[in-house]
This record gives structure tokens, sequence and C-alpha cells, in this order.
């Protein structure tokens, strides 16, 4: 059973923002600033996606992946049904303060 969850207007907004703050860097020093901004959007889209694997678990703050070696929020819809099950799971990770979250796009029931 596959569940594809799409975030487009996330995506947007954030492509939007990085291509607004790209244009203001490039207008005020388009010299020195463009290898810059090509790193950064570099680097944003190799994290732009990554597949974890793990368990997924309800706690009182909210849906997790329990993976072998660290517990990840999780952040979706339509993730209640996964609960209890092994699955991997398609999505940007966003590093936290105490807890990384998973913005999931896609989960799946991963095979043992």
């Amino acid at each position: 059973m596959k569940i594809k969850i799409i975030l487009v207007a996330l995506m947007t907004i954030g492509i939007i923002g990085l291509i607004g703050t790209a244009s203001t860097v490039v207008a005020n020093d388009r010299n020195t600033k463009k290898s810059v901004i090509t790193e950064t959007s570099t680097e944003i889209a190799a994290q732009a996606t990554a597949v974890f694997e793990g368990i997924v678990k309800k706690t009182k703050s909210g849906i997790v992946l329990v993976c072998e070696k660290e517990t990840y929020a999780l952040k979706g819809e339509g993730l209640e049904e996964f609960i209890g099950r092994n699955v991997a799971i398609t999505g940007t990770l966003v590093k936290g303060d105490t807890i990384n979250t998973i913005i999931v796009v896609e989960a799946e029931s991963a095979k043992l």
C-alpha cells in the first residue's frame, strides 16, 4: 500500500523564498555572491528528500519514526494507518533543537 503526500504548497513557498533571496543577493553584488547562491541551492537540492526506514509509533507529542540510531517526529497526513508497522518514509529532514522532523512526502510498508 502506498500513500503519496505531496507538499507542493510548502515546497513552492520555500522555492519562492529561495528565489527571492537569490535575486536580492545577485542584485546586490553579482560577481562575488553568485557562487554562494549556487552552492546554497545545490545543498538544499541535495537535502530535498531522503528515505528513512523504521517503525511508526504514537507518542504524547505526536507520531514518530523510530529508526535504528535516531527517532524522528513525522509531519504529514495519513500516517495513523502506519502506527506499529515497519515503513519506508520518503521526506525532507528538518533539523530541530530537541528532535529532528521529517516532512513526509511518501510512506509505504517496508519489506522485512
